[in-house]
């Protein structure tokens, strides 16, 4: 079975572990390039973007998430971590998202996120949540106003949603099934 890293430098790492094994997968904890090398596929979770991206380049897994993902591994973010998947950083994504752009921590909420893959319809939590304000990628979600939640851009995609905030575990199961189908056309 594949391994799913999730990176522990900072942000919401324990809980995405947890839903990757509630949904039946394998995950661990990321901190270094060595743990990062023994990993099938990559989650890259909710945070603080520039703190993360400090410490990932530190660490050097910034030059290794930036091959893996040239190598087509599965990446997720969530979160920060969408933003870290996009242009100012790893460069995975081709959208325009803007930081807190829901505001501060205190305009937080909940709310459904909207999919034509009806398996993916949902609660989110949006925490300081990033907007995508663009994209030419595949538009995964979105949410009553139309606002984009979640794109697919190959291998890669991003929510910008915490799903592993809820008991749901449609988000972490559509990722592993999309690793495992990533195995089998291997």
């Amino acid at each position: 079975m594949s391994l799913v890293g999730v990176l522990a430098l900072q942000g919401g790492f324990k809980e995405h572990i947890q839903s990757i094994h509630r949904a039946g997968g394998i995950a661990r904890a990321v901190r270094t390039l060595k743990d990062a090398k023994q990993c099938d596929a990559f989650i890259l979770p909710g945070g603080e973007s520039t703190v993360i991206s400090r410490m990932m380049c530190e660490e050097g897994l910034d030059d290794f998430l930036y091959q893996a993902i040239a190598r087509k591994k599965l990446v997720w973010g969530t979160c920060a971590g969408a933003i870290l998947l996009g242009p100012k950083y790893l460069q995975a994504v081709d959208m325009h998202i803007q930081a807190n752009a829901y505001g501060s921590q205190q305009a937080s909420f909940q709310a459904k996120v909207l999919s034509k893959h009806k398996q993916l319809c949902t609660d989110g939590w949006f925490i300081r949540a990033p907007k995508i304000l663009s994209t030419s990628a595949q538009v995964l979600a979105t949410l009553a106003d139309q606002s984009i939640v979640a794109v697919k851009s190959g291998s890669v995609f991003v929510t910008t949603f915490h799903p592993e905030l809820t008991d749901d575990l449609v988000w972490h199961q559509y990722f592993l099934a999309n690793l495992k189908a990533e195995v089998i056309d291997a």
